[in-house]
């Protein structure tokens, strides 16, 4: 039988391979104020963290060069390419220019954004398509300013749950009024690519238009539909991903 020796000098080589590239920094406005909580992520990857109170930040990847997509509520979303190992980056949000001539969905039909005076967040489909997400609950976090998203378990695909300016019965559902299309229902099952927009409807105003069931907010979700174009066009986007639970050891 023949036996195979491996010399410590040839392991050296091997490890440098499967070691994480450290990246590090901080974020700043444009007056070098540190803002804190920004969402720090990488392009087409699950792998994400945010700021501390100083606007620092430290994340872990595989290789290089990346994208970062650094991202926080009222700033333009960031794509920072890095080619090689920093642990000092200085990255600069702008503020994100508020478009007065949007139109957002109101429940009852379309309305200038100029023009509108009730409180109402609006998510545009393209900010949850340059993330990898299995549902549409989990492209919102951090999206939507007053309205916290969250799972209820950890199974793979289980919907979202909306809480919106906090819970307003202690003994009811404080489950938002959910409208895909027009239609009452669940975001399960709803390909986050199909979105065209998502409305959040926060104030007592949605009352006077769904009624009671209002009462803790609702939630207008409005899908894609066909175009008129000069020629047929085919898209295709793949990935995977999987979660591992451990489970306690009995002995």
């Amino acid at each position: 039988m023949k036996t195979m020796l491996i010399s410590p000098l040839s392991c050296s080589f091997l490890l440098p391979i499967f070691a994480q590239v450290k990246l590090g920094g901080q974020i700043a406005d444009q007056r070098s104020q540190p803002i804190n909580g920004v969402t720090i992520g990488v392009k087409e990857k699950t792998v994400q963290t945010s700021s501390d109170d100083q606007g620092e930040f430290e994340l872990e990847v595989e290789s290089l060069p990346v994208t970062l997509l650094v991202s926080n509520i009222g700033y333009a979303t960031l794509k920072y390419p890095v080619n090689s190992p920093q642990k000092s980056l200085e990255i600069v949000l702008k503020t994100a220019e508020s478009n007065i001539d949007a139109v957002v969905v109101v429940g009852y039909g379309t309305q200038s954004r100029k023009t509108l005076t009730t409180a109402i967040s609006k998510v545009d489909g393209k900010a949850i398509q340059d993330i990898p997400i299995s549902t549409i609950g989990e492209g919102l976090r951090g999206k939507i300013a007053g309205a916290r998203v969250y799972q209820s378990n950890n199974s793979p695909g289980a919907d979202a749950v909306f809480r919106i300016r906090g819970g307003s019965s202690i003994n009811k559902t404080n489950d938002p009024l959910v409208l895909v299309d027009g239609v009452e229902r669940s975001f399960s099952g709803v390909n986050p690519n199909d979105v065209e927009s998502i409305e959040v409807l926060k104030d007592a105003a949605s009352t006077a238009i769904y009624g009671s069931r209002a009462s803790n907010g609702v939630v207008l979700s409005t899908t894609k539909n066909g175009k008129k174009s000069s020629s047929g066009r085919i898209t295709f986007d793949a990935n995977y991903a999987f979660r591992a639970q451990s489970l306690p050891s009995t002995s």
